[in-house]
């Protein structure tokens, strides 16, 4: 652990105390927590070269066990850590067989939240009464698109505002289209059952 800032304390004397300063290293030593010394910088600096060998070798073990007819690709990893697969690599596709991606950027992906979904929505459809927030709940429930479509439906995280698609648009109007009564149905199914 490196501190960045300097430890000052008021002692109960009255009298300003310093428990560290910036900059310095502590390691554990046994049960204690102390300043490291130049051996625990040179373990340190070892353990991380070591890591790094390690994966290094074992990527590079990867490449030379690929096949002729296989692309090796590099790609940036993100700050999270997830890889970040642009379109011309992969893309969002609703099989459960594929290898998964990290989209670079959501919000070309699925751009609309719930309100910007439901106005071009009501607007393409142009239904009285205006579908409205508990349809959008009752299709992502009935249809459990989270699971079986993530080509639709979109979280950033597990209690963020669902974001949606294009395709998922296309779909509804398709939906609606082939059966008038699909969001009436849909909405039925919502209440009794949850799901299909």
């Amino acid at each position: 652990m490196v501190f960045l800032k300097a430890g000052t304390y008021l002692h109960t004397n009255g009298k300003e105390k310093n428990a560290f300063h910036n900059g310095t290293i502590y390691v554990r030593h046994g049960a204690k927590s102390e300043p490291a010394v130049q051996d625990d910088i040179d373990t340190m600096i070892a353990r991380e070269v070591a890591k790094q060998r390690k994966a290094w070798l074992h990527n590079v073990r990867k490449v030379v066990a690929a096949s002729p007819d296989q692309d090796v690709v590099l790609v940036a990893r993100s700050a999270s850590g997830a890889t970040a697969i642009g379109p011309s690599v992969g893309r969002i596709v609703n099989t459960s067989d594929a290898p998964g991606v990290y989209p670079m950027d959501a919000d070309v992906t699925w751009p609309y939240r719930s309100k910007e979904i439901l106005k071009r929505l009501n607007d393409a459809l142009g239904v009285v009464p205006k579908l409205n927030l508990f349809d959008l709940q009752a299709i992502r429930g009935v249809y459990n698109l989270q699971k079986t479509r993530p080509d639709f439906v979109y979280r950033p995280f597990i209690n963020a505002s669902p974001q949606y698609s294009d395709a998922f648009l296309q779909w509804l109007v398709d939906q609606y289209k082939t059966d008038p009564h699909f969001f009436e149905t849909t909405r039925h199914k919502f209440k009794t059952d949850g799901k299909i």
